[in-house]
């Protein structure tokens, strides 16, 4: 599997997370005053993985854009790479 793809199926596994993380955010203001204690604690997991989604999207582009640049390179005959 190349870099590419492996950094593809981690953003995927990412987003799940992140949007699990939400989800359960959600469902914990929905339920207040109930268990308002666990505010800060799910509050930071969520951050924390919505960081590391991020992040690992960012690195997706750049090297989605680099493997767009370097597949467009001229060919030592100076023919194009298609």
């Amino acid at each position: 599997m190349s870099d590419l793809e492996d950094l593809q199926k981690k953003v995927r596994k990412l987003q799940s997370r992140a949007g699990t993380a939400k989800m359960e955010l959600h469902d914990l203001a929905d339920d207040l005053p109930i268990n308002w204690t666990e505010i800060k604690a799910i509050a930071e997991k969520t951050f924390d993985v919505f960081a590391e989604f991020d992040a690992a999207k960012t690195e997706l582009a750049n090297l989605e854009s680099f493997t767009m640049t370097t597949s467009h390179a001229t060919a030592p005959d100076g023919c194009r790479n298609i």
